[in-house]
């Protein structure tokens, strides 16, 4: 049964954020049967972002925090539907991206030689050398 504050409203607990939940919404599957598809049109900076952020997370030195953020935005990137469908032109991956990019950044100082270039191998083995 549902507690009431002074004035009757119900109190709604906030939801608890776990690592777990983001995992059991994570599919690396998917990641990896959509990642080769999209990846022209993220273009290298993109592809090599999301490629990190999947490398970064096999750390185990990585932060719970840091870990749920990944988890949440390479989620949201595998998303069939998010705030701008990835099948409009041009816009279709700039949320996305922008996620990416933030979640990104949180992550940086967890990159290292080994997560770097792993995601440039996979980059090149799906896009070839850069010209």
């Amino acid at each position: 049964m549902p507690e009431f504050d002074k004035d009757g409203r119900p109190i709604i607990e906030p939801e608890i954020v776990t690592e777990e939940k983001y995992q059991r919404a994570w599919s690396e599957k998917a990641f990896f049967a959509k990642l080769p598809r999209a990846a022209k049109k993220l273009g290298r900076v993109g592809l090599r972002q999301a490629l990190r952020l999947y490398y970064v997370l096999k750390r185990p030195d990585l932060p719970g925090k840091v870990r749920v953020m990944i988890y949440g935005a390479l989620g949201y990137f595998i998303l069939p539907t998010d705030l701008l469908p990835d099948l409009l032109p041009i816009l279709g991956f700039t949320d996305d991206l922008g996620l990416l990019a933030a979640v990104f950044m949180a992550a940086a100082q967890y990159m290292d030689a080994d997560v770097n270039a792993k995601a440039e191998a996979k980059v090149v083995e799906w896009l070839g050398e850069e010209e």
